[in-house]
């Protein structure tokens, strides 16, 4: 099992604003571990899902996404462990809320999220609970 020590580095995805990775990114420097936050490339815009994701294989970053029409979650987590991905879904409960509300919600569980994060390999899909807490999502592949 890979402990990040030196901090985790999430990628929105597009799906999420920009502007929230900045805040995020701002904030999040001075958590133990540190976090990390970029918005998603504009060059990767144009690509599938799965395509852009390829860009950050052996790459130590996580993928927030809250996207749920990619594909299913199982088989995001089977890509992933083929990959050595790290995916971390937002819980369904933050779908709707606006960016404020979610700001909100991503400053009080990072903290829980990214001690949670810190301790996870890489090739692995999770999700986070509206609580904080990281649960597993298992591939179709067993």
């Amino acid at each position: 099992m890979a402990v990040r020590e030196s901090g985790i580095t999430f990628i929105f995805d597009e799906n999420l604003s920009g502007k929230l990775a900045q805040i995020v990114d701002h904030c999040g420097k001075n958590l133990t571990p540190p976090v990390r936050a970029e918005p998603f490339p504009q060059h990767l815009r144009s690509k599938p899902d799965l395509e852009w994701a390829l860009e950050f294989k052996g790459k130590d970053v996580v993928i927030l996404t809250s996207d749920r029409r990619m594909i299913s979650d199982h088989s995001i987590a089977a890509f992933a462990k083929a990959h050595g991905l790290t995916y971390l879904f937002l819980s369904n409960k933050t779908d709707h809320m606006i960016n404020w509300d979610l700001l909100k919600w991503l400053l009080t569980n990072l903290p829980k999220i990214s001690r949670g994060l810190s301790k996870i390999q890489a090739g692995t899909c999770w999700q986070v609970g509206v609580d904080g807490g990281l649960h597993v999502v298992h591939c179709t592949d067993k």
